[in-house]
């Protein structure tokens, strides 16, 4: 249930209904992180959406010999939108700063509503720009220089997910 809520409550899927987020919903997986604990690293790749169910989580970045603190975000937000929906490499580390609960979602789960509506890739669209926007998200846009107009960003979606033009 308090899954659930989480889902509803996230702009990413706003534009859902119930069954949506109940199909989402029973795809997640729990996951338990101890300060420290790595989320993802810089530079792989990985097709999950996280949720940040409690605890807050710090974005670094390798630049040279150096690093950098980007940010942090609590719960109720989301982390890795941009790699599930371009394939883009991770472009910073994420480890937890606090004890966390997070909710992993696979691609799997999101190709299903994306094949569905035109009008659920579009949202996922805005969504993934809004989350561009966020402070501390500045990484996000470094790591896929290439979204540009409008549009391009759907044209990559959906062709990350081998359906569309």
């Amino acid at each position: 249930l308090a899954a659930r809520r989480l889902l509803r409550d996230l702009a990413l899927f706003e534009c859902l209904v119930e069954r949506q987020i109940d199909g989402l919903a029973d795809l997640l997986q729990a996951r338990r992180l101890e300060p420290g604990d790595v989320l993802f690293s810089q530079g792989t790749s990985d097709s999950s959406l996280y949720v940040v169910a409690s605890g807050i989580v710090e974005f670094t970045r390798q630049a040279g010999a150096a690093f950098e603190t980007l940010g942090c975000i609590g719960a109720g937000e989301y982390v890795g939108e941009i790699g599930l929906l371009t394939c883009a490499p991770h472009a910073a580390t994420v480890v937890a700063r606090t004890h966390c609960k997070i909710y992993q979602l696979p691609r799997e789960a999101i190709a299903p509503l994306l094949s569905e509506s035109a009008s659920v890739a579009s949202a996922f669209d805005k969504a993934v720009r809004r989350g561009l926007d966020i402070l501390h998200r500045e990484v996000a846009v470094r790591a896929t220089p290439g979204i540009g107009v409008k549009g391009q960003l759907l044209l990559r979606i959906r062709r990350a997910f081998h359906f569309g033009p």
